[in-house]
């Protein structure tokens, strides 16, 4: 049985073997508290990786050291009883001074109802210090994104749908300022629309994923059914009380497959930056989940035509710690259950970077339990 942890970006390359190692500890037998599908990664500026997790109905948080080592051990965030279940927000990050944000929430569940509740904003320090911002910002657990962008800023997205009227749908949007101190909340801005749906998509389904570009101030949704590739581009500089969007050609992706590689075993679908302001789609294949397609995108997300390419081909990984320091890792951590889900059968810890080339570089542990 499939288990999609996460698909986040690294600060800094160093130790990612002990790390993995440490990694897959977590997700064997001896550990049963920690829930498989209920975790978030990501990486601070000094190479420690940091992991929010659900153990035994706890929102917790621990740091992982560059040697492996442990550290900030298992800090309690939020804590459920058997009303009120712990939630973990798709959304994670570090700012420039080591310190953590990351989304937890209750869940109200009563007999086979189950009731999504308001997001709890947390910021970590290095030192384990911890502080839960909520009420702001005043949304929903579920499809919310957020990231920190250059210049210190923080901007959250979150998508809902009224619970009477499932064509009533409204976007929000908060941004706030980061210092070394914490955050200042600067905006909050709800967007309405009939027809906007859906910037903002969020697992459970892998081919449904909305990449932003803040720099150009647009995002991407891209969804991928069969071969079929369908692209929406939404403006984000819009200061009226919409997005504007407009849906791009759609095409088959497997005409357009620029590089493959085999053994790879990458997020379902990846948006990354390619030389001279255009993008690179990595996809994994729905047939193989081994094998990596790319294809090349220009600068407004339309596919390159297949005549125009130069060294379409098979190619092989490169080492991990030969990627170039222009380019964005990424790590997934993957993990497999016994028939029934009761026991762990084994696990996958994968780094993986797309360079400006088109060059991939990955490291990869497996350990079977």
């Amino acid at each position: 049985m499939w288990s999609f942890i996460s698909l986040l970006t690294l600060g800094v390359i160093g130790g990612v073997e002990e790390q993995a190692e440490t990694l897959l500890g977590y997700a064997s037998e001896t550990q049963p508290a920690l829930y498989s599908r209920r975790h978030e990664l990501t990486f601070d500026n000094k190479g420690n990786l940091w992991l929010l997790a659900d153990w035994v109905n706890d929102g917790c948080v621990l740091r992982i050291r560059p040697d492996g080592k442990e550290d900030l051990e298992r800090l309690l965030l939020l804590d459920g009883n058997l009303d009120f279940w712990i939630s973990i927000a798709n959304m994670m990050d570090c700012d420039r001074w080591g310190n953590l944000y990351c989304g937890l929430g209750m869940a109200h569940v009563k007999g086979n109802l189950y009731f999504p509740g308001s997001l709890h904003l947390f910021r970590v320090t290095p030192e384990g210090e911890t502080q839960d911002y909520h009420p702001w910002p005043d949304m929903r657990i579920y499809e919310t994104y957020m990231e920190i962008l250059q210049g210190d800023t923080l901007v959250l997205m979150n998508y809902q749908r009224s619970n009477y009227d499932p064509n009533d749908r409204t976007c929000r949007i908060s941004k706030a300022l980061v210092d070394s101190l914490g955050i200042t909340p600067v905006l909050d801005k709800t967007y309405s629309s009939d027809n906007f749906h859906p910037l903002i998509v969020v697992p459970p389904d892998p081919f449904y994923k909305t990449f932003f570009d803040w720099n150009r101030g647009f995002s991407f949704y891209i969804e991928i059914t069969d071969n079929i590739v369908e692209t929406l581009r939404f403006d984000l500089k819009s200061s009226e009380n919409s997005i504007p969007w407009e849906s791009l050609d759609t095409y088959n992706w497997r005409n357009h497959i620029w590089r493959t590689f085999e053994d790879t075993w990458i997020g379902w679908l990846t948006l990354v930056d390619y030389k001279d302001g255009r993008y690179l789609l990595c996809i994994s294949d729905p047939e193989d989940r081994s094998i990596t397609h790319i294809v090349r995108l220009n600068h407004i997300g339309e596919p390159i035509v297949p005549s125009t390419f130069k060294n379409s081909e098979n190619k092989k990984t490169k080492k991990f710690d030969k990627m170039p320091s222009s380019a964005k890792p990424y790590v997934e951590f993957q993990i497999w259950d016994k028939p029934g889900g009761l026991a762990r059968d084994s696990a996958q810890v994968l780094f993986w970077a797309c360079d400006d080339e088109g060059n991939l570089y990955t490291y990869r542990a497996v350990r079977k339990y």
